[in-house]
């Protein structure tokens, strides 16, 4: 019973993963349907709420936004009290809008000031006297206003400058983790990789229940491709926060360190989440043709090119399944994309299209059907392609 509530709750995690996905991609609807699906599989799974009811705020179902944001609220007080005024205050209820604002700048989800006033949602609040009030009330704590100053200077490339801010924050308050989370990740973008992950230990130190540490960690030794040390960070930070799923980051360590079966359906749910990720979706179907399963590469070869045409490695792909599969005429017109692009790969191209052409009369004994082999040959020679040399007798 236990591994069979377990199952239920790890689907209804990997589900919220696929609807937040489409919450990006600003398909609402979708998102709805899909965070409800959660909701079905595990009630209690508080950022679903959160999130459905910013689908329903976006589609204008303020009714619905309302009633998930409080729902959400009894999860984790005051996440959504910002999100319940700009619906109340949408709805012409002045005085629920300002009581929910003023609770959510009294708690751990306050924002500055310039964020609320630029907010359009709360158009029909800005000619009320309190508006004024709330704007100008200093909210804000010294370790609050020093989190400010690190984002406007790494927002404008001051880093050292950012990470001083960091460490006086820290002096102010070592138990609050946003500024060691802050200054780790600078000193990884600026590739001082030791001292950052010093700093993830740090945090991991300061509280070891926290995912973010080890996920901050594994983030570094994944960009070094160090992946025998990232995967169990990645795993370990999966497991202290659900919510929370590397699929992509640890497909590709499972997949560096021999995993390759493993590392393969991790990738799959990742596209399953970001369904719009064309690069991905190819480099899954490069994997899957690798590992030979040419039926599973050509669908994502096939997805990859219907999100985006430009892309010759895309074709390149989906005529090497189609080559394998003999299916030469979808594969010659693959190949001949390619070639048309000019791209780095028009000699392979070129003598791929001329072995297609090649097979195919090997069969069917029409002389049209190896009509340009030795052209394609010549040129594939001309992009360096030494092996085509190999066929040029037969040309003669």
């Amino acid at each position: 019973m236990f591994f069979i509530i377990s199952a239920l709750g790890q689907n209804a995690y990997l589900t919220y993963n696929k609807a937040y996905g489409q919450l990006l991609y600003e398909n609402y609807e979708g998102a709805i349907a899909l965070f409800t699906q959660a909701i079905n599989e595990k009630p209690d799974i508080a950022d679903a709420y959160s999130f459905r009811g910013l689908s329903y705020h976006k589609l204008g179902q303020l009714d619905k936004a309302i009633e998930d944001y409080i729902k959400d609220n009894s999860f984790k007080k005051d996440r959504s009290s910002y999100n319940l005024a700009c619906a109340y205050a949408l709805q012409g209820k002045k005085d629920d809008a300002f009581r929910l604002l003023e609770q959510s700048q009294k708690s751990e989800y306050k924002k500055q000031a310039n964020i609320i006033e630029s907010d359009t949602d709360f158009e029909k609040l800005k000619s009320d006297p309190r508006w004024k009030n709330l704007l100008t009330a200093d909210v804000l704590t010294p370790y609050d206003k020093l989190m400010v100053e690190v984002n406007e200077k790494f927002g404008a490339k001051n880093f050292e400058g950012s990470i001083q801010a960091c460490e006086k924050a820290i002096g102010i308050d070592k138990a609050d983790k946003r500024a060691w989370i802050s200054k780790a990740y600078i000193l990884s973008q600026l590739e001082k990789n030791d001292e950052s992950i010093a700093e993830y230990d740090k945090l991991i130190g300061i509280d070891a229940s926290d995912f973010e540490g080890y996920a901050g960690k594994a983030n570094v030794y994944f960009k070094l491709q160090k992946y025998s040390q990232a995967l169990p960070l990645y795993e370990t930070a999966a497991a202290k926060n659900p919510y929370y799923m590397p699929l992509y980051e640890m497909g590709m360590c499972k997949f560096g360190t021999g995993k390759k079966d493993a590392g393969i359906e991790d990738i799959k749910k990742y596209c399953e989440i970001f369904t719009k990720d064309d690069m991905t979706l190819y480099t899954c179907g490069r994997f899957l043709y690798d590992m030979e399963r040419d039926n599973e590469a050509l669908i994502y070869a096939e997805k990859a090119i219907a999100l985006n045409k430009s892309i010759p490695e895309y074709f390149m792909l989906r005529a090497y399944v189609n080559h394998v599969k003999k299916n030469w005429d979808t594969a010659i017109s693959d190949y001949s994309q390619v070639i048309v692009a000019n791209d780095k790969n028009a000699g392979e191209a070129y003598y791929k299209r001329g072995l297609c052409k090649a097979e195919k009369f090997a069969i069917s004994k029409n002389a049209s059907d190896k009509s340009g082999f030795c052209s394609d040959m010549k040129s594939a020679i001309k992009h360096g392609i030494t092996e085509a040399a190999q066929y040029t007798k037969l040309c003669e």
